[in-house]
């Protein structure tokens, strides 16, 4: 081998090392550079997935949250339904009682209601015409009680059950529709106490 074939050989394997050099340098390059992609790509996945998540998780949250009150308002609703037959049954029984039964008890709402100021009493055509003696002399003693007067009138008044108590150009209503009005919130607290606690 001569001198020119040596110094050939020489830059050749040179030459090799150094592209060899090269090569590793950039398959080192190439491995961290994709290193760092595969990295970010990696965060930007966990990212992505966390936000997606927080997204169904807050959707659920609604989903669910949206569904508790839907069935709450349910709930209320059925127990105001409850409240007001209750409410209604009992307005109703007060105004079915038997006619003793019924005349005992208006006779304690005018007790109740009476401010012993003269007066006259009302009723409505239907209750007028079965009022009992009995009631009539309850009202009267009630009244002396109290040292006032107060007459049971023959006219009617446009009522059903109950009376109204008239004082000069006052008029108490005494009514069971207005006193059941009267005390609806009462008697709602009353019902819901009794039936859902």
């Amino acid at each position: 081998m001569g001198g020119l074939d040596k110094i050939i050989e020489e830059i050749k394997d040179q030459a090799n090392a150094e592209a060899g050099q090269i090569l590793k340098e950039a398959d080192e390059y190439c491995d961290e550079y994709m290193k760092e992609i595969t990295d970010k790509v990696a965060d930007e996945v966990e990212a992505f997935e966390k936000k997606e998540k927080s997204k169904r998780d807050l959707y659920d949250e609604k989903v669910k949250s949206g569904a508790l009150f839907r069935e709450r308002n349910e709930i209320l609703k059925t127990k105001q339904q409850c409240i007001n037959e209750v409410i209604k049954e009992a307005e109703y029984t007060i105004c079915n009682l038997e006619t003793k039964q019924y005349f005992d008890f208006l006779s304690k709402l005018f007790e109740a209601n009476f401010d012993g100021t003269d007066g006259e009493m009302f009723f409505g055509k239907e209750d007028l015409e079965r009022i009992p003696e009995e009631f009539k002399e309850r009202i009267k003693a009630i009244a002396d009680n109290k040292g006032a007067k107060v007459n049971i009138s023959d006219k009617t008044k446009n009522i059903k059950n109950g009376f109204i108590l008239v004082y000069g150009e006052i008029e108490e209503n005494c009514t069971i529709q207005s006193l059941f009005d009267e005390k609806s919130d009462a008697l709602r607290d009353i019902v819901n106490k009794e039936l859902f606690s």
